[in-house]
C-alpha cells in the first residue's frame, strides 16, 4: 500500500522507487555475499598453498639434514676403520718386536728378527683367520 492518500501519480511512482530500491538493495546484498565468499575461498586456498609449500620444505630440509647426517657418520666410520687397521698394524710390529727379544733370550743368542718377524706374521694372520 502507498503510504500517500489516495491513488496518485507520486504514489504510484514513489511506491515504484521503494521497489526498485529493495530490488537493487537485495541485488547488491546478493552480489556482496557472493564477492565475500569468493575472498573467503581464495584466501582458504591461499592458507592451504602456503601449508602445503611448508609441508615441502621441511620435508626437503629433514631429507638434507638426515642425508648430511648419513655422510658425516660414514666419514666417521670410515676414520675409525683407518685407526683400527693402523693400531693392528702398530701392535703387530710391536707384538713382533716382543717375541723375537723373548725368543732371543730364551736361546740366548742372537736371533734374525726378519726371519721371526715373518714366521710371527704368519702365525698372526693364521690366527687371525680362524676367529
Amino acid at each position: 500500500m502507498c503510504p500517500l492518500p489516495g491513488p496518485t501519480i507520486a504514489c504510484a511512482i514513489s511506491c515504484s522507487n521503494v521497489s526498485k530500491t529493495s530490488l537493487s538493495s537485495a541485488f547488491l546484498r546478493k552480489f556482496v555475499e557472493k564477492e565475500i565468499n569468493l575472498a573467503r575461498q581464495e584466501g582458504q586456498k591461499l592458507i592451504s598453498d602456503a601449508r602445503e609449500a611448508a609441508e615441502k620444505f621441511k620435508e626437503q630440509e629433514m631429507n638434507k639434514a638426515q642425508k648430511e647426517s648419513q655422510e658425516i657418520i660414514d666419514k666417521a666410520n670410515k676414520a675409525i676403520e683407518k685407526e683400527k687397521d693402523l693400531a693392528i698394524q702398530s701392535v703387530r710390529k710391536e707384538f713382533s718386536s716382543l717375541v723375537i727379544s723373548a725368543a732371543s733370550k730364551v736361546v740366548d743368542k742372537s736371533i734374525d728378527e726378519k726371519d721371526h718377524k715373518k714366521i710371527i706374521d704368519s702365525a698372526l694372520e693364521e690366527e687371525i683367520k680362524k676367529n
